[in-house]
């Protein structure tokens, strides 16, 4: 009997068919752009992040579809990848965001967005947005300042633009200011100006004719409506440091013919400079002068003659010395210049002699325009309409007609072609928490309506103004940046609509700027193949038997495991059983295979997999070859072609043609119009061109639609099932064109719809823009709207037999997980009264999806937050037809009575501040106001005006005297009594302790006494704890957590704090011991070291300390061994794995070595070859390599026992361990143990290091061969009791040195036992017995303390340690110190708005050169400083980057030449007045943070 089983796989989920590649997708076709819209650019710790990731095909800007997930790195100050993320691609976008932890040191981050598919160009074509995380006070009153001229020298007038406005956005109009010029940190000159009826103003000085430093600093101060504020800038000063290159229109100088001649000044930092100058032949003659338009470009009329040569010579900047070269004049050939005239674009031909050319034009590799000419000797003009082309930078090529190129030019057209965005609130003035209501507009050029997906932020004003961001829009990214070679210097600026020199500005910059639509790395031009896939892949295959091994056809099917909501995929096997599912994403899967046939056996069928594997680079075989058209990168133009029809032998026959009925008249195609994802009815409905199909027995949509709906075109789908179907004509070979299927209502794809025609009764196909504008940016490709019966995918039916079973197995599938997408959280508020006000949000509303319909509109509504101030709403986004398109408008918030107050962002105890309360009557009436000030337990306030008569639209500032008085992170309530009620404000404030945090640790694992001194307690501070280890993983943990305290930041400190935790968890297993506790916090630590680590890996291959090409060989020996080791507790990615050992087998040099990378190689020559040489033998040993670096190992042994080294030698014999050769480390250890004994090794170091790091390292690697020869315990005992008495607060030395003496400490636990120790040991402090743990602070004293342990019995000691912690107003230096450092203040008095110079000098005390290092410096609070000059700091190379922690600010340099005395200045804003103390400054070698040199805290008093 038959049985009817009816298999429920979940209601309303799909069954996806496997895409197979019948065709290779061709990469030109295909290249992608990404861009981020952010709801920010300035953050504050604690705050989160959103963006919408936009990512569209290149050539047309639409939607792409190639790649289906697309990767966010979020890089730290430092370079290092703090987060890496991946977010699933629908409709041409992702949303994404990130949370800035409370902690997170402040500076520069940077958001890296791109698809795997980009990877196989270089890094230059990925996204790149700079966020500025800093806690800031806002200005109250909104500047700019700016120097349009980007270049001056000794005795030059300066000229600067200044506009102020307040924050109901009007201009401050006829207001005074002042302005000092300063020179090498010293005024120079001061003076007045006033601003005119626009609330601007332009400032001249005149340069000092003495100038020797380029250190020149502009500040503006104004005091406006109580309150005081500064805005400042460098002087763009350039001193005789330019690089001037010229550049003739075309790219062709030919004799006698006169031509356009650009060119493009930069100064030493690669920074724009704006130059005058003449051109003189070689006689001496000026033949043409120039002068820069804009960041150092500009252009002139030139004419060369035969016989002669010229060269250029600057006028300006003063004092620019030099000459110039320009190119040489060839003799034949043709020159061509661009013009406008009305609408038409006309190229300026000249020839030299009669020739036949092409002149042809391309935007995006598509060619748009293309003409054989017959040039003549003489000039003849071409016209062609910009109109033909797509908005964005065309190529123009005159080339031979064998395509020999004689000149090119690129033009940027369709400017005013852009999707114009148009915002409109529903009102100008709002008040703190009403609804407010925006309308959105998108329209074409001729005001034509266009439905567009936006991304939509509104956020404070304040703090926009003071980021000034000056980055990439949508517009300047999508449409000029991304194809433009090296830095294009204020990119937005060439958008501007305001700005009259922008359009002559832009046609320089195509001017002087190389240009390359696809960039390769190199290894794709080298083996033309593309290194990447769209999308990383999972393969999992298997067959389908019966118990006779037979193979059984079946359709299998993939259940998710764990994660919930997914949808069920399907295949069909072959005949012989076999099927290959790619795509799955990361789960553990049950495959359920279904048979085809009619089954009898009750059981015996069987499901066996046969591969499972990821290809994190995806399969690359399917795609074309990316150069079989192009010439060095650049395409040859040959049009798209649409794909031939190809046969399908699993095809089923088409419907024939009468099965299908079409509306009689256009009328009744009036009665359908779309509403969502489902049909109605109209009366009415203009434009919607709409073509209906009837279905009874349809077997195919796609085919069957062939040749019976006009504009639609099928050819074979590039993954082999079914067909592609294409409704506005625009073909390719990737897909991207298909339309969106939505069938009863539901999304579907073409695959889903093919196993289920059987359902299907009518098909609606929907071509009008207007219309498909309803489904959102799915459907800029048409709408394939399907009506059947049953609910898609609800069940399926199979016959069986009744006692059948079906067979299953079970999978787990690798991959990186999707990032969880996070919402942003808008309040709704019901009443425009509170009782407290606290929400003052920067970002006050964020929507990443605002979709237009067909009439081009939107409207949004959210709430304003508690600020009296004006916000910004920002859109960007992207029209169905693929325009971008982004604007801006402002508006404003405000109270009745608007209450501010200023907070330093932070205070350290014993601070004094004078807070700043400014009340503005924004009504015509006088007031009385009373003023409560409510603090936090932790601060007293002092005497203030608590009573005030405020006059109607006046304003009245109070200053609030607080004084800080103990650690604490609290709020401040501000109440303000009115006759109409009372205004709450409430405001976060953070106090640190006084003083340094010092410590001091006394630890060893044998009787010993200690006398230590402590110097210069903080009252309060001190706190003291005594340890014993009766387990060593226990120190092991506690170490690790004393080194994340420190600033870090590259491959090898983030190394610290992961590889310990194997060792961790290697001992945990051996022993047999049970500590979910322990496991769990080093497996956490372990996965979140792993993720940051393999984000560190290069384009290049490798690894490199923060992720830059060129990769380092030794660091990359050091991550493979790591990568190794971690692969017993978590899964570690293959492909990389393999592409390290590629790397690294790569860079043999044949004779026993390595090639090593010269600038980063040895720490910046601090680490002799031979110690590198050697590290990376032992590293790959460890990593399991053995024969392929077997000369390597022999050369590296020999080297070693010629050496004196006990380093070398320790090294080797632990890699001769690893690569299993007993005799070579017996010899080692022999010469080890002499050595030791003699005390004539010498020490040595991987990274350089120094003094008690060195000696911990050496010993280290001493002890780890030691260990691994059981007779060698007594020995090693002795040893680690010396290695104990080193430790400190920050471990073991350097990171290196703790890193080995934790390995170290695991194995050496695991060599002497098995079981907990029981150790009897007596401890005193001055002579008091005290016991482990916390230890009565009052047994310290000021001066010389004695610490001591004794065994009370033969049981021995473990490790202990004595740490003592507390607060010093300046730590003792340390004499192993090789650098030196001094901070001052150019005055200890300073009024509000003005600047302080803080300058601060590193010597370098040695002569030789030194590794990375780091001074921290303590700013007093009050006193803050400015993001744009830190920025500079790291664009002039003053330092390598910074950090900020509270009141730290961490400069970081790579190295430091012998004797080199390094300078920074920092111009500090006052901000509050008050008295403040900074913490002691101190610098110290990035290995070596033991040995500090301080310098004290810095002194200000701000008055008003």
């Amino acid at each position: 009997m038959k049985y009817l089983i009816n298999i429920c796989c979940c209601l309303l989920l799909c069954i996806q068919s496997l895409p197979l590649y019948a065709q290779q997708v061709d990469y030109k076709n295909t290249k992608e752009k990404v861009y981020l819209h952010t709801s920010h650019v300035f953050f504050t710790p604690g705050e989160e992040l959103f963006y919408k990731i936009y990512v569209v095909n290149a050539q047309d800007l639409q939607p792409n579809r190639i790649s289906k997930r697309v990767f966010v790195e979020v890089i730290s100050p430092a370079g290092s990848v703090v987060e890496k993320q991946q977010y699933e691609v629908a409709e041409g976008y992702a949303q994404g965001s990130f949370v800035f932890g409370k902690d997170a040191p402040g500076g520069i981050y940077t958001l890296r967005a791109y698809t795997l598919w980009m990877r196989n160009e270089k890094p230059r074509t990925v996204f790149n947005r700079e966020i500025t995380l800093l806690k800031v006070i806002s200005p109250r009153v909104l500047m700019k300042l700016d120097f349009p001229r980007k270049g001056y020298g000794p005795g030059d007038e300066v000229a600067a633009e200044y506009s102020m406005k307040n924050l109901q956005q009007q201009p401050i109009v006829g207001f005074p200011a002042q302005y000092t010029v300063s020179i090498d940190g010293k005024a120079v000159f001061t003076g007045t100006f006033t601003t005119d009826t626009a609330g601007k103003a332009r400032i001249l000085f005149r340069l000092p004719e003495k100038l020797y430093t380029n250190d020149g600093l502009l500040n503006i101060t104004v005091d406006y409506q109580h309150n005081k504020e500064a805005i400042s800038r460098s002087i763009p000063i350039t001193l005789n440091k330019i690089d001037l290159q010229f550049m003739p229109e075309g790219g062709t100088l030919v004799n006698g013919i006169a031509t356009n001649m650009a060119f493009k000044a930069i100064n030493e930092y690669g920074k724009p400079a704006d130059v005058k100058g003449t051109v003189l032949d070689d006689q001496g003659k000026q033949v043409a002068t120039f002068e820069s338009l804009r960041f150092g470009m500009g252009a002139f009329r030139f004419t060369p003659q035969p016989g002669h040569h010229y060269i250029a010579r600057l006028s300006a900047p003063a004092g620019a010395r030099g000459e110039y070269v320009l190119p040489a004049a060839a003799t034949n050939g043709v020159v061509m210049n661009v013009r406008r005239k009305d609408s038409l674009l006309q190229f300026v031909l000249q020839a030299s002699q009669p020739m036949t050319v092409t002149l042809e034009g391309k935007t995006r590799n598509v060619t748009h325009y293309k003409q054989v000419i017959q040039l003549q000797a003489g000039e003849q003009v071409v016209s062609v309409n910009p109109a033909d082309f797509p908005v964005g930078i065309a190529v123009f090529t005159i080339a031979q007609l064998n395509n020999i190129p004689l000149a090119e030019r690129i033009v940027f057209l369709g400017a005013s072609r852009c999707l114009q965005v148009k915002i409109t609130p529903d009102k100008q003035l709002y008040k703190p928490r009403e609804k407010v209501t925006l309308d959105i507009s998108t329209t074409g050029e001729k005001g034509m309506p266009i439905p567009a997906n936006l991304s939509l932020a509104v956020v404070d004003d304040k703090k926009w103004v003071l980021a000034d961001d000056r980055q990439d829009n949508i517009l300047s990214w999508l449409l000029l940046s991304s194809e433009l070679h090296g830095k294009t210097e204020e990119p937005s600026f060439y958008f501007k609509q305001d700005e009259p020199t922008a359009p002559a500005a832009q046609d320089l910059l195509m001017l002087t700027n190389g240009y390359r639509y696809f960039d390769y790395e190199d290894a794709v031009i080298r083996n033309n193949q593309l290194l990447h896939g769209p999308d990383a892949v999972h393969v999992l295959s298997g067959i389908v038997m019966d118990k006779n091994e037979r193979p059984v056809p079946s359709k299998v099917y993939f259940l998710h495991g764990t994660v919930p909501g997914q949808k069920i995929r399907m295949i069909e096997t072959d005949e012989a059983g076999r099927f290959k599912m790619t795509g799955l994403t990361p789960d553990r899967y049950m495959l359920v295979a279904v048979p085809k046939r009619k089954v009898r056996e009750k059981t015996g069928d069987v499901i066996r997999i046969l591969e499972n594997k990821f290809i994190a680079g995806g399969d690359v075989s399917k795609f074309a070859a990316p150069l079989t058209d192009t010439v060095a990168g650049y395409t040859t133009g040959q049009e798209e072609q649409a794909l031939p029809p190809q046969s399908n032998p699993s095809q089923k026959p088409v419907a024939p043609k009468e099965m299908f009925m079409f509306p009689e008249s256009d009328k009744a195609l009036q009665e359908v119009v779309v509403t969502g994802y489902s049909i109605a009815q109209k009366k009415s409905m203009t434009s919607a061109i709409v073509s209906t199909v009837s279905m009874e027995r349809l077997q195919s949509v796609s085919t069957g639609l062939q040749g019976f709906v006009a504009g639609i075109a099928i050819t074979p789908n590039t993954q082999g099932n079914d067909y592609n179907v294409t409704l506005r004509g625009a073909r390719s070979a990737s897909g991207s064109n298909e339309p969106l299927y939505i069938y009863n209502g539901v999304p579907v794809t073409s695959a889903e719809i093919a196993g289920n025609l059987g359902l299907i009764s009518s098909v609606t196909v929907l071509k009008d823009a207007a219309a498909v504008a309803l489904y959102g940016s799915r459907a800029v490709n048409g709408v394939v709207v399907i009506n059947g019966v049953g609910t898609w995918g609800e069940y399926r039916k199979v016959n069986l037999s009744p006692n059948y079973n079906l067979p299953f197995a079970m999978a787990d599938v690798q991959g990186e997980a999707i990032t969880p997408v996070r919402r942003f959280y808008a309040p709704v508020y019901t009443s425009l009264k509170t009782k407290e006000r606290n929400d003052f949000r920067e970002t006050i509303y964020w929507n990443p999806v605002v979709q237009t319909d067909r009439h081009g509109k939107a409207v949004v509504s959210f709430y304003n937050s508690d600020a009296t101030t004006s916000f910004r709403a920002i859109a960007e986004g992207i029209g169905y037809n693929g325009q971008p398109g982004r604007t801006e408008i402002a508006y404003v918030s405000k109270a009745p009575v608007g209450v501010d107050v200023k907070i330093p962002p932070y205070l350290t105890v014993g601070d004094k501040a004078l807070l700043p309360m400014v009340i503005s009557n924004n009504t015509p009436d006088e007031m009385e106001l009373d003023i409560t000030m409510v603090l936090p337990k932790g601060m007293k306030a002092g005497n203030y005006e608590s009573r005030v008569l405020l006059p109607g639209n006046g304003s009245y500032k109070i200053l609030l005297p607080v004084e800080a008085i103990a650690r604490l992170e609290d709020d401040i309530h501000f109440v303000v009594q009115m006759p109409q009620g009372q205004e709450n404000i409430t405001l976060p404030v953070t106090v640190s302790e006084k003083g340094f945090p010092a410590s001091i640790c006394l630890s060893a694992a044998a009787p010993e006494s200690w006398n230590f001194p402590l110097k210069n307690i903080v009252p309060g501070s001190l706190r003291t704890e005594l340890s014993l280890y009766e387990e060593l993983e226990g120190l092991t943990m506690e170490v690790i957590a004393s080194m994340l305290r420190e600033p870090y930041g590259c491959f090898e400190q983030t190394s610290s704090t992961t590889y310990p935790n194997i060792f961790i968890l290697k001992y945990l297993q051996q022993t047999g011991k049970l500590n979910p506790a322990l496991k769990k916090k080093a497996m956490n630590y372990l996965e979140r070291g792993y993720n940051r680590l393999r984000s560190f890996e290069t384009s290049a291959g490798g690894f490199e300390w923060f992720g830059h090409v060129p990769p380092q060989e030794a660091l990359t020996a050091y991550g493979l061994m790591e990568f190794t080791d971690m692969k017993e507790f978590i899964a570690v990615d293959e492909g990389m794995m393999a592409r390290t050992k590629k790397f690294l087998l790569g860079r043999r040099n044949g004779t026993g070595g390595f090639r090593l990378e010269a600038s980063k190689s040895h720490q910046l020559h601090a680490v002799p070859y031979s110690v590198a040489n050697t590290y990376i033998v032992y590293a790959m040993t460890k990593a399991g390599m053995g024969l392929e670096i077997l000369p390597e190992y022999e050369a590296a042994l020999k080297t070693a026992m010629k050496s004196n080294s006990a380093w070398e030698l320790a090294v080797m014999a632990n890699a001769a361990y690893y690569m299993k050769r007993p005799e070579d480390y017996r010899q080692l250890i022999i010469l080890l143990q002499q050595g030791y004994r003699n005390n004539t090794l010498d020490k040595g170091s991987v990274v350089g290091a120094s003094g008690a790091s060195l000696d911990v390292e050496t010993m280290a690697w001493y002890g780890l061969a030691l260990v691994k020869d059981n007779n060698n315990i007594v020995e090693l005992s002795h040893l680690m009791q010396k290695i104990m008495k080193y430790r400190t607060v920050y471990g073991f030395g350097a990171t290196q040195s703790t890193v080995l003496t934790l390995e170290l400490l695991t194995a050496y636990a695991n060599a002497v036992s098995r079981a907990k120790a029981s150790y009897s040991t007596a401890f005193t402090l001055n002579q008091s017995q005290v016991s482990p743990g916390p230890v009565d602070a009052t047994l310290l004293k000021e001066g010389e303390n004695v610490f001591t342990a004794t065994a009370k019995d033969s049981s021995g000691m473990g490790p202990y340690s004595l740490e003592v912690m507390y607060n010093t107003l300046l730590p003792d230096n340390s004499a192993a110190a090789v650098l030196k450092l001094q901070t001052a203040l150019s005055s200890t008095q300073a009024k509000v708005g003005e600047t302080v110079r803080m300058n601060m000098q590193v010597k370098n005390e040695t002569n030789k050169g030194l590794p990375m290092s780091v001074a921290k410096i303590g700013i007093p609070a009050g006193l803050s400083a400015q993001p744009w000059q830190l920025k500079e700091l790291i664009e002039t190379k003053k330092i390598t980057h910074y950090e900020i922690f509270d009141n730290y600010l961490v400069l970081y340099w790579l190295d430091f030449a012998p004797g080199e005395n390094k300078i920074v200045n920092l111009d500090l804003k006052a901000e509050i007045p008050g008295t403040y103390k900074g913490k002691a400054g101190n610098v110290y070698l990035y290995y070596t943070p033991e040995h500090k040199h301080w310098n004290a805290g810095l002194d200000i008093d701000i008055r008003e």
